[in-house]
Order: structure tokens, then C-alpha cells, then sequence
């Protein structure tokens, strides 16, 4: 089976990368616990890299998630899962979408949510 004909490298990279970050782990423990390397996952987190159907198993496996979860979330990304739950729909598109910019886009996007929020206050 063939992934790149099916998922978009970048998608697939950003998800793993928040599972890891949601584990709290680093490249270099999930990348020994999936039996590769650290600049191979980083590849394949930026979206530069594919990985085999083994070796995303592998990664799923050491990002204590089932591929199964992994295939879910790629196919509706915008569905609320366990522990997003407070966010709401809103919530979580918006997180999502931030997730994806850059560090100083999402600056600015923060900046912005603080004027409106300061605006609001003003007009109480």
C-alpha cells in the first residue's frame, strides 16, 4: 500500500507531531521507540518524508496511539477528541489552523485575539 497516493505528507506529518507533543516526548524517544532515527521522524513531521506503512505503525506504536486513530483523525480532522472536548468546534479548528503557522503568524493571530478581547471589555 502506497500512503503518498492517499494522505498529504504535510497532514500526516503535523498529526504525528502533535501526538508526540501530546505524549510529551521528543524526536529522539519516539524515533528509538519506533526503531528509526531522529532526523528521519523530523523529516517526516515537516512533511519532506513518507513513511512506509511499518514504519508509521511503528510510530503510532510508540506515540501510544492505534493507526487506526491516526487514519480517523486524517480523515475528519476537524472531529473533537478526548481532552478537546472544552474547546469546542470553534475551539479546536482554530487551535488546528494555528498548529499549521508559523511561530510569528501565530504572534500576530494572538496579538489580534487580545485587541478584540481588549476591545469587548471596553464596550461592557
Amino acid at each position: 500500500m502506497s500512503l503518498h497516493k492517499t494522505i498529504p505528507h504535510m497532514e500526516l506529518g503535523l498529526l504525528l507531531k502533535h501526538y508526540r507533543e501530546r505524549l510529551g516526548a521528543t524526536l529522539e524517544e519516539v524515533a528509538y521507540r519506533a526503531g528509526t532515527d531522529a532526523s528521519n521522524l523530523s523529516r517526516i513531521e515537516r512533511g519532506l518524508q513518507q513513511p512506509s506503512v511499518q514504519v508509521l505503525e511503528n510510530i503510532a506504536q510508540a506515540l501510544q496511539v492505534q493507526l487506526s486513530e491516526v487514519f480517523k483523525r486524517l480523515e475528519n480532522p476537524y472531529e473533537i477528541t478526548e481532552g478537546e472536548e472544552k474547546w469546542g468546534q470553534q475551539g479546536v479548528l482554530l487551535l488546528r489552523i494555528l498548529s499549521k503557522l508559523e511561530e510569528d503568524d501565530q504572534e500576530l493571530i494572538v496579538d489580534f485575539a487580545r485587541m478584540i478581547k481588549a476591545r469587548a471589555a471596553k464596550s461592557k
